[in-house]
């Protein structure tokens, strides 16, 4: 069999130092001066190690192999970069590692490899032009590795069911499938068949030979999960690397021409993670649609690609973290890395909005919806949230403040297991609808391009509508649940419709909502292609959602749903409906006497009894957004004027402008977004996109 003698002879030729004698252990300690001269030995090591049979001297050369290999990887660029150059050099060392490990010693060799794999993946990422490919190689690699391994699996699995029904026929050994090619059963399982009694049955085919092994549709392993988690372990390592030296900042650091490969790098590396995140995440229309659902129903989840909900979150969490540093704070232009991928322009930016969105309505629906425990809010980030607030107006010195990345108190739970745990590491207001970092990344998205007018104007109108979607379906939240605990008393139309000022809201306004959900989702990642364009990346994250040109139309209750009625959609209505009530009915005077129970099906601060009126129940809500969006208005009024167009013609926004600089409260912007002419100007906005 194969020896550590032997292993030892090998290696010497790996690296061209032969001491002579042959022996068990090597008497001399890898420097840094040691190269990699005949990289071919790798491979031939590999494949002997693999095709021997396991035990536990086997064990104890592989760990010496990879031991010796993390060595020589540690200590020399070159040697990593004469490593990457081999052509599928993840084959051969994925190729040692236990799928499913049953003792110690694999768990120790798999260990190993993913250290390994770490150092040169890191390696790739950080110096090599294109080095994200090489982790997108080894993800596939990988996956037909588990792939392999699980066939293997359900054979034996097939073949023990088949011997416990004839345990009295004669059984025989076999060797591996021919349609596996040289392989051997891997993790040290062995495939057996059964005699010509039954070697009919469909596990074999009519030459008696196993079914064709077939590599399955891609999804996450568990391998897959460690994978990902370790690489952003790396990308992480040397961020808050720089953010411990004194002499430069961040942004300095990312544009730095020195880390111009490690920056396009890692944002091809957010890029590609950003579609399978946001879906496995629930998808923006329906973590929307739960999110401002009027009847506090949740959408089911299911699994995508293999990620669970609770590994998704916290893989979108850190993959945000990353594009906070990478794509925000990068004053690179992206139209090459846009041009590598068949992209079109503004594309990496239009994904880097969509996975905020996910996340600014998953952090939303979560605290709607989760028993949020207010302790686990340490009252430190509490403190710093609001030392930063008066002292940073810059949006990215706000996140490189607040993103969870360059938050050293945190990392303690960077690997928590406990789902509530984890949301406490974002949610830092449960009572906002969105947090401050959610915010400050749409500013952020918003003038990042600025110079881009039309890519600009573009992310300004997604947003607001979006947050109009948000914001309205939270005033619907307070009035018909104000709504529902004053049913029983005659002067519930007056208390809870004197929050209305008849100086913005029109008396022929009889609905309020927000038009066409579909089309937040589309417009950011399907645009228009010429009609000589090929099908290109960017069509894989593309919903198949058409935006719908629907009007608002009055329910039976009088009310319009936020959801268009579109069929695509259909499941998604009955969105931010809210109900309608006479303006002519106001008592102003009720309005501070009406008070408000929390929010429906939210379990922050349950153990104290609400006592804010309807007003500052919206004040405390929308706080943060409504300022931003109010900027919106003010900044991009020049395109929202030309768009935000009545039903007879009449430029909606110039007198909006008016009112709202005649108040600065926030009951104002709501009931401008409230207007049936502003939600049916919100609606063509998304056509015109």
């Amino acid at each position: 069999g194969f020896t550590m003698s032997t292993y030892n002879i090998l290696f010497e030729i790996l690296v061209e130092k032969v001491s002579g004698p042959i022996v068990e252990k090597r008497s001399v300690e890898i420097t840094s001066d040691w190269k990699i001269e005949n990289p071919a030995m790798i491979k031939v090591i590999a494949t002997l190690l693999r095709n021997s049979p396991d035990n536990i001297y086997l064990y104890d050369i592989k760990s010496r192999f990879l031991d010796d290999m993390i060595l020589l990887s540690s200590a020399s660029r070159e040697n990593r970069r004469i490593i990457l150059q081999i052509s599928v050099w993840q084959e051969y060392l994925l190729g040692l590692a236990y799928v499913y490990p049953l003792n110690d010693q694999q768990i120790a060799v798999t260990d190993r490899i993913f250290e390994l794999l770490k150092i040169l993946l890191h390696h790739a990422i950080k110096f090599e032009f294109g080095g994200w490919r090489v982790w997108i190689d080894t993800l596939s690699i990988l996956h037909g590795r588990v792939t392999k391994e699980d066939y293997y699996r359900k054979i034996n699995k097939m073949v023990e069911n088949m011997k416990d029904d004839d345990e009295n026929d004669q059984k025989t050994p076999v060797s591996t499938p021919t349609t596996s090619g040289p392989d051997t059963p891997i993790d040290g399982q062995s495939i057996t068949t059964l005699t010509k009694s039954t070697s009919n049955r469909q596990v074999f085919n009519k030459n008696n030979q196993l079914p064709p092994y077939t590599i399955s549709e891609f999804k996450y392993s568990p391998m897959h999960i460690r994978l990902l988690h370790s690489v952003f372990d790396s990308i992480e390592t040397d961020v808050r690397a720089w953010k411990s030296e004194s002499t430069k900042s961040i942004t300095d650091f990312i544009n730095h021409s020195d880390h111009q490969i490690f920056s396009a790098n890692v944002v091809h590396i957010i890029s590609q993670m950003s579609e399978v995140l946001c879906n496995a995440c629930g998808g923006l229309l329906p973590l929307l649609a739960s999110a401002t659902s009027a009847s506090h129903e949740i959408e089911i989840l299911e699994n995508s690609e293999g990620l669970s909900s609770f590994n998704a979150i916290k893989i979108l969490k850190r993959v945000m973290s990353l594009a906070d540093i990478f794509i925000l704070a990068n004053s690179s232009n992206f139209s090459e890395l846009e041009q590598e991928k068949n992209m079109p322009n503004g594309g990496i930016l239009r994904q880097c909005l969509r996975l905020t969105m996910t996340t600014a309505v998953r952090n939303c629906m979560e605290c709607r919806f989760q028993r949020f425990d207010r302790s686990l809010i340490s009252k430190s980030s509490e403190s710093t949230l609001q030392q930063i607030k008066p002292l940073i107006k810059d949006p990215i010195e706000s996140i490189i403040e607040l993103t969870y990345l360059l938050n050293s108190s945190l990392q303690e739970n960077n690997h928590d297991d406990n789902i509530e745990n984890l949301l406490a590491i974002f949610i830092k207001n449960p009572e906002s609808v969105l947090q401050d970092i959610d915010i400050q990344r749409l500013r952020a998205i918003i003038y990042r391009d600025v110079d881009d007018t039309k890519q600009s104007q573009f992310l300004a109108l997604s947003i607001v509508y979006f947050a109009s979607v948000l914001m309205v379906s939270r005033y619907r939240d307070i009035i018909e649940t104000n709504q529902a605990s004053l049913s029983r008393t005659a002067s519930f139309m007056s208390t809870t419709t004197s929050i209305r000022n008849s100086s913005i809201m029109d008396s022929t306004v009889d609905t309020t909502s927000v038009n066409g959900l579909s089309s937040i989702v589309a417009p950011i990642t399907n645009h228009k292609k010429n009609s000589n364009e090929s099908i290109t990346y960017d069509d894989r994250i593309d919903t198949g959602i058409e935006t719908d040109n629907v009007d608002s139309q009055s329910t039976e209750r009088k009310s319009v749903d936020l959801n268009s009625a579109g069929t695509a959609t259909s499941q998604y209505a009955s969105i931010a409906s809210i109900p309608i009530i006479d303006p002519t009915t106001v008592d102003q005077r009720r309005m501070s006497e009406s008070k408000l129970p929390d929010y429906p099906k939210t379990n922050f601060d349950t153990n104290e009894p609400s006592t804010m009126n309807i007003t500052e129940k919206l004040e405390r809500t929308l706080s943060n957004i409504a300022p931003f969006l109010r900027d919106i208005f003010t900044e991009f009024s020049h395109i929202l004027t030309k768009t935000l167009v009545g039903s007879h013609g009449q430029e909606l926004l110039p007198s909006g402008l008016h009112a709202l600089k005649e108040s600065a409260s926030v009951v104002e912007l709501v009931m401008l977004l409230c207007s049936q002419e502003w939600q049916n100007s919100l609606q063509v906005i998304f056509q015109i996109s």
